[in-house]
This record gives structure tokens, C-alpha cells and sequence, in this order.
């Protein structure tokens, strides 16, 4: 469709032109596959390969796919022979067009047999369709072809929401063109910076420039930090400007976005010059989608502001390998429980009725599972503490979850569960890992990506939580505004919503906390976080870029913190908080009664001075 309104926008744009033209008329707009993902490299140039559902795939020989102009009129002349025409007479078809050859006309015959037994099969029409729009970048990313100027609006798809097999081609890809950054930001990688660059490599001239609409992370979070440096397999970009629009500037995107400018380096130059110091910065309110240049210019200001900062690669912190993220606890419907209500003979002790815990959160195709129900052993219902649980200076009551943790801190599965047993645990998991193994996301050849025990134990995200240590600080990964707090509780567990690392002792637990709750430190890191529809909302673990200082009870600084966070503990627990409100009221309540009691204040002035400002 979008091809469709391009062709026509063309055609308009041409006026009373089109009326007068001489010749045929062919609109350079074109459907394609620009990434190339089908092409094949042989000896005598590059084929284009078809897959083809259920079936062999159709190849295109590189003497028809490199030429346009002949592959167009082949193409057609192979189309209308699909209904009953001869071999050889295509061929000779063929060999009379203007710059083919008989061997790449006989070389037609393959392709020409794999589209007719598609249509005698009954296979819908689209077939020669298909072949014909895979080729039309094959012809523009020839080097006479390449154009001066790339402009884009790619696909913005980050790692995390693609299908398997594209996740291994898009990671091969990323790899071999310094994109992947892997580890934990695995899953941010985005398809955009793939089409960035493949995009400059094989359309754009050397000295020509490159302008993409991407996600507002492209200027600044680790996952694009390869696209930002411009060293790739093939080509070259050095990015000479930026343009930002904030989740301020609606109606647009859904994120935000920003515009990157590059030029490709010719390969007698030198390295990628550095990132500009500043962008140009767009603000305010657009009166309706699709909004004309001269609405947008009337409801938007222009300024320049300053290159965000993102993420440094060594964090200036020692608390950065201290913290680590929760346990991925998913399917949630699966391990988060609720109690059932008790009979007349009140709930068995040892071993309660649980429920899993279906939410509004739960996604396809969980949502759609019926949640496992029945009796479990005390010991293996654990107290969780998610992001939504953790108030300034305080904790709420935390979640219910079913965790299969042996006393070694092993995540067991229900055969394990059975042989300890534990035969309601047994029972429970049993059940889940039926549901898991009936929707879990599988391999090519039918077996499971993970077990349902290692998806619970991601990165070892649980049981490396044993055994709890008795004095833990917790932090909200996500939010306007951070929030912390004291976990004193040793049954209990992290959900992956939120960070956690042990305290040594209580002055230490309260100097983080004082710390991670100031509005100083939130003020620092704003400009590196990500950045959603409702503005920054990631913190992860960008408080420890700040040149945060490992506690000693020696530093009158560090003790005086440890004090005031003490206070704000005393003032937050005498907040009243309503059973069942929202936590984002609630640390709303905690942050007012700290203002009004000049904590606030106090805490923001100590950590300004512990952080040099």
C-alpha cells in the first residue's frame, strides 16, 4: 500500500508532464527486499533466491537479476508463458532483448519451470510478483546505480520481538557490521540500525549522505553504539548531524525519535570524525497527525542543545558490579500465586491453595492459558519484591510466587521436584511445564528454545539469589522517579523490575538508599536514559555511571547521609498508605511528608556535595 500512494504521489508530482512525455513511462518506485537477505554471491555476479513455503526455492541467475531493463522484459515474457508456452521458444524470446546473451537466456529455463509447476499446482499468483520486486535493490545497489542521496524511515523492531529465525539472521548480520553489542543489551538491538547501514553500503555513493529517522536510543544508549561509531564491514559513516524530537513532540511516533545525518567516507579518508557536539532539538505540540510544514512550523520551537550523554563503557561506580537485575520470572501466571479462600476447616498450613495470578501485563499467548491451581508446600511459597513494591525509605507488601529453590539454591523442575518429595510442587510443576511445552517458542525442528526450569533461571537471575543475604538494598529499574529501599527480609526474593545487592551493614544499606532516592541523582542521569511515550523511564543501572564512592563509615559525608536516609525511613513507615492503592500515590505520600519535613531538601544538598555539585 505504501508502495501504492508513493507511485501516485510520483505521478501527481509530475502535472501536466505526464500528459506530454514521449516514450514509456515507468515509475521509479519500487516494492523491494533492501536488506538482501535473499541474495546469493557466485562467480558470475550475485542471484537472487526465492523461498518458496513447502516447496524448492526459485533462483534467479545473476545475468538477468543484475540487468534491469532486460530482467523487466523477461520477466514478462516468462509470465505470459506460464499458461502453456515452450522452453525453447522463450529462449529465443529471450535471447533477442537487448543485452542478453543465449546463456543467460537458457539460464531463464530454471526459474521459468520452478513458476509454472507453482501455477499448475494452483499456487496463488503472486509468484512472479515476488521475484521481480526481490530484484529491483540487487539493480539500484549496482556502483553506477548508487544514489547521491539516501533519505529512510526504516523498521523500528527491537531484537526481543522478532521470531526466531529472524533473530539469528539479524544477529549474524549485527555481528558482521560491528552492530552487536550483545550481553544485556541483547535484547535493545534494533532492526533499524541494521537497515541503517546496509542501506548506506549498498545505495549510497562514496561522499554521498544518509539521512534515517530512528529511535530517539539511537543518539545516545549502548545498543546503537556501533551505529553511532561508523566502522562496518564495508563502508564507512561518519554522522555530521542530529535532529531530536522528544515525547514531548505529539501527535508522531509512539517513542521518540530523532533524525541522524551521515556522509560515507570515501576509502582514502581517514577514521569516522567524531559525533557532533550538539543537535538541533524540536519542541511542542503538533495540532494533528500528518500536520503540514507550515502547521509544524508554527507550533514547534528550534533550539540547539547539547549531544546527550549516554552510558560511559566503564562505570565510574564500584556499585555497578554490586547490583544486579532480579529473577525473569515469566510465564508470571505460572509462578505468581494468590491464595484461594479457605473452607470451613480454614487453609492446611503446610501446604496452602494458590491460584496463579493472571494480570492485565500477561501477553500472548500466556494470557490465552489457563493458570496452574492447587495445593503447594509452604516452604516453596517465597515473598517477591517487584518494582511496583518499592517506595522511597519503604517497602509495600511484597507479591506471592511459587519458587522451585532447593536448599542449594537449584531451581528444580517437577521431575526433581517429585524425587525431593514434594509432591504438591511436583503437581504444580507438572502442570506448568504441559502449558509451557504446548505454546513455549520452539526450534526449526520442533523442540523446545528452553526449558520452562531455564527460562525461570535466565542468566541465573534466581538462583543466584541464594542464599539471601539478611541486609539487601532494592531499587526500582523503572519509573519518573527513582525509588529505594531497605530489604530486610531473608525468605524474600527480586523480580527482574527491580536491582538488588547486599549491604555489609545498615549505614551502608541507608547511604545507598539516601543516595538512589535523591532527586540529585536522578537529575545527573536523565540524560542518559532511554526514553518512552511518557519520557525517561529506565534508570537499570545508570545511577553507578555517577562517581558514587564505595561507603565508609570513616567519611563524615557518607555518615551523615546514612543519618538523614534513617530519618526518612522513620517518616516514610509513618506515611498512611491505603491497602490495594497505587503505588505511584504512595510514593507520591512518602516524597510530600519527606518535602514538607525538609528531608527532602536536606538529602538533596548532601548528595550534591557527596557528588561534587
Amino acid at each position: 500500500m505504501a508502495a501504492i500512494i508513493a507511485r501516485v504521489t510520483w505521478l501527481l508530482a509530475l502535472g501536466e508532464a505526464v500528459r506530454h512525455r514521449r516514450g514509456t513511462l515507468a515509475v521509479p518506485v519500487y516494492l523491494g527486499d533492501s536488506l538482501q537477505w535473499n541474495l546469493r554471491e557466485v562467480a558470475g555476479g550475485r542471484d537472487v533466491v526465492v523461498r518458496v513455503p513447502d516447496d524448492s526455492p526459485i533462483t534467479i541467475p545473476a545475468g538477468f537479476a543484475e540487468n534491469q531493463a532486460a530482467y523487466d522484459a523477461g520477466l514478462a515474457l516468462v509470465q505470459a508463458a506460464l499458461g502453456g508456452g515452450e522452453e525453447k521458444a522463450l529462449v529465443a524470446s529471450l535471447a533477442r532483448l537487448p543485452g542478453v546473451g543465449e546463456r543467460d537466456a537458457r539460464a531463464m529455463v530454471a526459474p521459468f519451470r520452478r513458476l509454472r509447476a507453482l501455477h499448475a499446482a494452483g499456487r496463488d499468483d503472486v509468484w512472479p510478483f515476488v521475484p521481480r520486486n526481490l530484484v529491483r535493490p540487487l539493480w539500484l545497489s549496482r556502483p553506477e546505480n548508487r544514489a547521491d542521496v539516501v533519505i529512510g524511515n526504516p523498521p523500528w523492531l527491537a531484537f526481543r520481538y522478532m521470531a526466531p529465525e529472524l533473530q539469528a539472521r539479524v544477529r549474524a548480520a549485527c555481528r558482521a557490521e560491528n552492530l552487536w553489542q550483545g550481553g544485556r543489551f541483547a535484547t535493545q538491538q534494533d532492526l533499524s540500525a541494521l537497515f541503517w547501514v546496509r542501506a548506506a553500503e549498498r545505495y549510497l555513493k562514496e561522499g554521498g549522505t544518509i539521512a534515517f529517522l530512528l529511535p530517539y536510543a539511537a543518539l545516545n544508549r549502548p545498543a546503537y553504539r556501533g551505529l553511532r561509531e561508523g566502522h562496518h564491514a564495508r563502508v564507512r559513516l561518519a554522522i555530521g548531524a542530529a535532529w531530536s524530537f522528544d515525547e514531548g513532540v505529539q501527535p508522531l511516533f509512539p517513542v521518540p525519535a530523532c533524525a541522524l545525518f551521515a556522509r560515507r567516507l570515501a576509502r582514502a579518508e581517514g577514521a569516522a570524525v567524531a559525533l557532533p557536539a550538539g543537535l538541533r532539538a524540536y519542541r511542542g505540540a503538533l495540532p494533528r497527525r500528518d500536520a503540514t510544514e507550515a502547521e509544524a512550523d508554527a507550533a514547534l520551537t528550534v533550539g540547539q542543545e547539547p549531544w546527550p550523554a549516554g552510558p560511559a563503557r566503564m562505570p565510574a561506580s564500584v556499585y555497578a558490579a554490586r547490583f544486579r537485575d532480579g529473577a525473569t520470572i515469566y510465564p508470571r501466571r505460572f509462578f505468581f500465586v494468590e491464595k484461594m479462600p479457605a473452607g470451613r476447616l480454614g487453609a492446611n498450613p503446610a501446604a496452602p491453595r494458590v491460584r496463579g495470578r493472571e494480570g492485565g501485563l500477561d501477553k500472548a499467548p500466556w494470557k490465552g492459558v489457563t493458570p496452574p491451581e492447587g495445593p503447594v508446600e509452604a516452604a516453596y511459597l517465597r515473598p517477591v519484591v517487584l518494582g511496583e513494591t518499592i517506595l522511597p525509605f519503604r517497602l509495600r507488601e511484597p507479591a506471592l510466587a511459587v519458587m522451585p529453590l532447593d536448599g542449594r539454591g537449584a531451581v528444580m523442575d517437577a521431575r526433581g521436584a517429585a524425587l525431593a518429595g514434594l509432591a504438591h510442587l511436583a503437581a504444580w510443576l507438572g502442570d506448568a511445564e504441559a502449558k509451557w511445552a504446548a505454546h513455549a517458542a520452539k526450534t526449526p525442528d520442533g523442540a523446545l528454545q528452553r526449558t520452562l526450569k531455564e527460562r525461570l533461571d535466565y542468566n541465573r537471575g534466581l538462583s543466584v539469589q541464594h542464599p539471601p543475604a539478611p541486609l539487601r538494598v532494592v531499587y526500582a529499574k523503572a519509573g519518573t522517579l527513582l525509588a529505594a529501599a531497605s530489604l530486610r527480609n531473608p525468605a524474600a526474593l527480586v523480580d527482574h523490575t527491580a536491582y538488588w545487592a547486599p549491604a555489609r551493614h545498615e549505614g551502608e544499606a541507608r547511604y545507598l538508599a539516601a543516595v538512589l532516592n535523591a532527586e540529585a541523582t536522578r537529575r545527573r542521569i536523565a540524560g542518559m536514559q532511554a526514553r518512552g511515550q511518557w519520557g525517561a523511564r529506565h534508570f537499570d543501572k545508570l545511577v553507578w555511571e555517577l562517581r558514587i564512592p564505595d561507603y565508609d563509615a570513616r567519611n563524615p559525608q557518607h555518615r551523615r547521609l546514612a543519618a538523614v536516609a534513617e530519618r526518612a525511613e522513620r517518616l516514610a513507615a509513618a506515611v498512611e498508605v491505603r491497602e490495594g492503592g497505587h503505588f505511584t500515590a504512595q510514593r507520591a505520600a512518602i516524597r510530600r511528608a519527606l518535602a514538607d519535613a525538609g528531608v527532602a531538601t536536606e538529602l538533596d544538598a548532601a548528595v550534591e556535595a557527596l557528588l561534587g555539585g
